[in-house]
C-alpha cells in the first residue's frame, strides 16, 4: 500500500468508478464537511492495469461507462467514491466563481496492488460491510451489475424494484426468510453462483407474484409478510402450493384484505378466514364433491404461466430463461 497526495485540479490523472460498486448518491452532510475541512479520510484506489480486463468501469463524472483501455494510468476507486464525487461538485462550483474560493481540492489515496486485493468485488464487499456502509440495495445492486444474466439474480433485482425488503424477496424465492441475505448473496455472486440458496425457485416465485396481483391483492399488501407466510405455511403442511392457491383462487375479498391495519385486527387470521369461507361458498355453489374438490387440488394452479410472463416481468430476453432451466437440469 502506498499513500500518496493528489489535486482535484490535475487533470492528466484521471479517477474512475467500478460498475460494482454502489451507485453514487448526494449526500449533504459530507458535502458540507469537504467544504468546510477538505476530504478527510484517504481514498482506497487501485490502478486500473491491475484490474481484470471484465470489470465494467463508468467515468467518474458522466457516470457512463468506459473501456479500460480508455482509463489505463488512471485509479479505479474502490472506496471513497461519494468523497471524490462530492468534492468534485464543489470544485465546479468554485470554478464558476460562485462560492467555496477556499476550497481544498487536494485529497490522499492509499494505492492498493491487485496482490493485496486479490478478488475486487469481495474486498468491496468486505470494506462496506465491516464499516456498515451498505444496505441490502445495494448487495442486490452489485450482484445485479456482476450477474446481469442470472435469472435468480434479476428475480431477486426486479422484487427490489417493485419495493419488496430483502426478507420478504427470500420469502416469495426461497419460501424461508434467512436464506437471502446479504451475506449469502455476496457469496453468490463472488462464486459466480456456485453457492446455492436452499430451495431457491424464482420461477415459481415470479408465477405466485403475478397470480395474486391477479387477484387483486395490491403490492403494499403483498409487500408484507402475512398473505406470503399464510402460503408459506399451508404449503409446508402439504409440500405443494396447489391446494392454498385453489383456494386462493377463489377469493372475492382480496382488496379487502389488502386494507387491513395491524392495529384494526389479527390479519393473519383474518386471511385465513376469508379464504376458507369464499372457497365454501363457492364448494358450494360449483355442488363440488370432495373428490372434485382433490382433483383441483392436484392441478397446476400456475399452468397458465409461460416463460413470456417470467420475461415480461424480468424484462429480459428469453435466452435467459433458458439458461436457467438448462443449468437446471444439469445440477438435477
Amino acid at each position: 500500500m502506498i499513500l500518496k497526495s493528489f489535486d482535484l485540479a490535475d487533470s492528466t490523472v484521471k479517477f474512475v468508478f467500478l460498475s460494482i460498486n454502489r451507485s453514487v448518491v448526494g449526500n449533504k452532510t459530507l458535502r458540507e464537511s469537504i467544504a468546510k475541512r477538505g476530504v478527510l479520510m484517504p481514498l482506497t484506489v487501485i490502478p486500473v492495469e491491475e484490474l481484470d480486463d471484465e470489470v465494467k468501469l463508468k467515468d467518474a463524472s458522466t457516470k457512463q461507462p468506459i473501456t479500460k483501455a480508455e482509463a489505463l494510468g488512471g485509479f479505479a476507486i474502490i472506496e471513497g467514491q461519494h468523497r471524490y464525487s462530492e468534492l468534485r461538485h464543489l470544485n465546479l462550483i468554485k470554478e464558476l466563481g460562485t462560492a467555496y474560493r477556499d476550497l481544498k481540492t487536494t485529497f490522499n489515496c492509499l494505492i492498493v496492488s491487485r496482490d493485496e486485493v486479490g478478488n475486487v468485488n469481495e474486498y468491496i464487499i468486505e470494506l462496506n460491510s465491516c464499516s456498515k456502509n451498505w444496505k441490502s440495495g445495494d448487495y442486490i445492486e452489485n450482484a445485479t451489475e456482476q450477474m446481469e444474466e442470472d435469472l435468480l439474480i434479476k428475480t431477486v433485482n426486479q422484487f427490489k424494484m417493485h419495493g419488496f425488503s430483502i426478507s420478504t424477496i427470500s420469502r416469495f424465492i426461497c419460501f424461508d426468510s434467512k436464506a437471502i441475505t446479504n451475506k449469502s448473496l455476496a457469496d453468490y455472486t463472488n462464486s459466480n453462483g456456485k453457492v446455492v440458496f436452499r430451495n431457491a425457485d424464482p420461477i415459481r416465485a415470479i408465477k405466485l407474484y403475478k397470480s395474486l396481483r391477479w387477484m387483486g391483492f395490491i403490492d403494499s399488501f403483498i409487500k408484507k409478510r402475512y398473505l406470503i407466510d399464510f402460503i408459506i405455511h399451508k404449503y409446508k403442511v402439504s409440500n405443494s402450493l396447489n391446494p392454498i392457491m385453489t383456494r386462493i383462487g377463489k377469493l372475492k375479498q382480496a382488496l379487502r384484505l389488502s386494507m387491513l391495519q395491524d392495529k384494526e385486527c389479527d390479519i393473519s387470521v383474518e386471511i385465513e378466514k376469508a379464504i376458507e369461507a369464499d372457497f365454501a361458498e363457492f364448494v358450494k355453489e360449483k355442488a363440488l364433491s370432495l373428490d372434485d374438490i382433490a382433483k383441483r387440488e392436484t392441478q397446476d394452479f400456475f399452468v397458465n404461466f409461460d416463460k413470456d410472463d417470467i420475461c415480461e416481468f424480468l424484462e429480459c430476453e428469453e435466452g435467459v430463461y433458458n439458461n436457467y432451466y438448462s443449468n437446471s437440469l444439469k445440477s438435477a
